[in-house]
């Protein structure tokens, strides 16, 4: 059911975003002070197009929120054990990369891309991982101040925001669907 109901509304959509929560403690160097805020998976075989689309996010990303975040297609990430400090590790000792890139083809984020071009629209097609700094959480399990909560739930909201406002912008100049093209 919820494949059919995709296909209804990506007939006049914007762009697809898939929306999840990452576990915190990624990093793209074992060394980094700071830790990944959210991923861009951009799914199966992005576009030119969607990577460009992708690289103006992690910029806007960066210069108006001061958050890190990285196009995970191409960008492994370092991930800590829960509760710790200590990188995840492989049998062989070495350091466990997770890339939450979107790859499988049975997902959303590809399906929707699939399902874009089979109707003749080019259409942003993405999924975002966001820590648990930037989303809503349970209280009980969070770790930061009411005040830090607040201010980093209305930091994942102004990136979401920042998303939204980008496709539109790019819709509007026509960059999905250039003069001549279906969409």
């Amino acid at each position: 059911p919820l494949k059919s109901l995709l296909r209804q509304e990506l007939v006049t959509a914007a762009g697809f975003l898939s929306i999840h929560g990452k576990n915190p403690g990624m990093f793209v160097h074992p060394d980094d002070s700071v830790e990944i805020h959210a991923c861009l998976g951009l799914g199966r075989k992005p576009s030119e197009a969607m990577r460009d689309f992708a690289r103006r996010i992690v910029l806007a990303a960066r210069n108006d929120l001061g958050l890190y975040v990285v196009i995970s297609n191409d960008q492994p990430a370092y991930i800590q054990k829960p509760g710790s400090t200590e990188l995840k590790r492989l049998e062989d000792g070495t350091p466990k990369l997770s890339q939450l890139a979107g790859i499988k083809p049975n997902m959303t984020i590809n399906f929707s891309r699939d399902y874009l071009r089979q109707i003749g629209r080019h259409a942003p097609s993405m999924q975002i991982e966001l820590t648990d700094l930037l989303r809503v959480t349970s209280p009980e399990t969070s770790q930061k101040d009411k005040k830090s909560r607040i201010i980093g739930i209305a930091l994942g909201y102004k990136l979401l925001e920042k998303v939204v406002k980008l496709t539109l912008l790019e819709e509007a100049k026509g960059v999905w669907n250039p003069a001549g093209t279906a969409g």
